[in-house]
């Protein structure tokens, strides 16, 4: 019963995301498609399931999970291809500063460090601690 309220909850914060991603930056689509590439490369630490996790099924290793849905989504809305990269945590953030990734999807908590390296999402997070790093559009 924990389990569906969790996924229910967790289903609910990702079409909420979705939603208002797309409706607060719907002025950014005609810019996407404007840039000449058509991928965007997600980076992410797929240790936090439902969110981004391993599924092995079928014998080969691919990532998988709530995240990797919106980013899918998201990047298809936009125009784009996704491409998902992993890294372990603690290289998240170097990574998109150096520019080997467009966004980061994570569980990761804006703590002040954090927020002086890179922005966040403002999204209303049903009481989890999922958000989203962006790089700026100009630097895709």
């Amino acid at each position: 019963m924990q389990t569906k309220k969790v996924r229910r909850l967790a289903m609910l914060f990702a079409v909420m995301l979705v939603i208002s991603i797309i409706a607060g930056h719907s002025h950014s689509l005609k810019a996407a498609s404007s840039l000449g590439k058509d991928t965007l490369t997600m980076i992410t630490s797929p240790d936090y399931p439902p969110y981004e996790f391993y599924d092995t099924q079928g014998g080969e290793r691919q990532i998988v999970g709530f995240d990797i849905d919106i980013a899918k989504n998201l990047a298809q809305k936009l125009g784009f291809k996704l491409q998902v990269m992993e890294s372990d945590f603690n290289g998240l953030i170097p990574a998109l500063q150096a520019n080997r990734a467009d966004f980061v999807m994570a569980g990761m908590t804006p703590t002040p460090e954090r927020q002086k390296n890179v922005d966040f999402s403002n999204n209303p997070s049903c009481g989890l601690s999922n958000d989203v790093c962006l790089s700026p559009l100009n630097n895709l």
